[in-house]
């Protein structure tokens, strides 16, 4: 005997949905569970790394300080005054230098606030969280921290 039987499973999944994605928020903005904890246990990294980074303020802004005096004696100045030389003794001059020092204390604060950053364990473990469930794709403060972090880099770079 033949029987001919139409009978089959047929699923069409969820719209949008891909095979092994993992979705840590709804279509309406809410996180789904995991997406919650994913996002608590991101701040409290968050957190933790920027108390430390304010207890570290003073230390890494003297750092940043010293690695200028480093450069400005050890020929920055001499650069300059061959530049501007010639209005050596003037408020110009003096706005000039004023200028240039500040603008090399950004610079050197942002490589020690880095330095410290990536040598932070927490900062690591949040980082490694964000980049592994790609949360600057769906937690704000992940977002936020990551273009913020961006902007200052092309600034300071």
């Amino acid at each position: 005997m033949y029987y001919e039987s139409n009978n089959y499973l047929q699923h069409y999944g969820i719209k949008g949905m891909k095979w092994g994605v993992r979705r840590y928020q709804k279509s309406n903005g809410n996180l789904t569970p995991r997406g919650r904890r994913l996002s608590k246990k991101y701040k409290k990294y968050s957190s933790k790394y920027s108390t430390e980074l304010a207890k570290n303020q003073t230390k890494l802004s003297i750092k940043a300080h010293n690695r200028v005096a480093d450069k400005m004696n050890n020929g920055g100045f001499e650069k300059f005054d061959k530049k501007y030389g010639k209005i050596k003794g003037t408020s110009k001059y003096n706005k000039l230098l004023d200028k240039r020092i500040n603008n090399m204390m950004q610079k050197e604060y942002f490589k020690a606030v880095e330095e410290f950053a990536n040598n932070n364990e927490y900062y690591k473990k949040s980082q490694a969280l964000s980049n592994k469930y790609k949360m600057y794709e769906w937690d704000k403060l992940a977002r936020t921290n990551k273009t913020d972090y961006e902007d200052l880099k092309k600034r300071f770079k």
